[in-house]
């Protein structure tokens, strides 16, 4: 399993990078503002954008268009591009599951009683009851690309593509 990136490191990262150097968002859930919270910070461009998400064979297979050739905006571009990023985003899900799991291990430890005797609160049913249902929407989309792909059916996603005459000093890639 390697660092897969959500943005192609070649053909979007390298371009807007200075110094080897990109911004990120870098979101703290514990902070107490919104500046806090949504703090920007510059990171490698090897380190930007990724996730655990594929071997390096798969992902070197897989992502060739978007890796290996510049990018034109093609169905097939556009369909890697989104399927990347529903798998970074289930990946990232399923973190929150577990992280959700684990906080209940510490908070039962505080009071020394066992993660199954702990009530949890309201506002913790409510968060894990919508991570849940961000998991089950994403694995329907990702079950219904995963067929996409296999038969290389890339027309089913619609994209706006917009061109600038200079190079932009920002790449994304999102699933809403």
């Amino acid at each position: 399993i390697i660092s897969a990136h959500t943005i192609s490191k070649c053909h979007g990262l390298r371009e807007i990078a200075t110094q080897g150097q990109v911004y990120q968002v870098h979101a703290d859930s514990w902070s107490s503002s919104y500046e806090e919270l949504m703090k920007m910070r510059t990171r490698g461009v090897s380190q930007a954008s990724t996730f655990n998400g594929f071997c390096e064979k798969h992902d070197a297979e897989l992502f060739s268009a978007v890796e290996n050739h510049p990018f034109t905006g093609t169905a097939e571009q556009v369909f890697l591009l989104m399927y990347r990023t529903i798998c970074k985003e289930l990946f990232l899900k399923r973190t929150q599951m577990r992280q959700s799991e684990q906080l209940r291990f510490i908070e039962a430890a505080k009071v020394g009683a066992s993660p199954d005797e702990m009530s949890p609160t309201a506002l913790g049913n409510l968060y894990e009851a919508g991570v849940e249902l961000g998991v089950d929407d994403l694995l329907k989309d990702k079950a219904k690309m995963d067929q996409w792909l296999l038969s290389k059916a890339f027309g089913h996603i619609e994209a706006c593509i917009i061109r600038c005459g200079t190079k932009p000093d920002l790449v994304c890639s999102g699933y809403y």
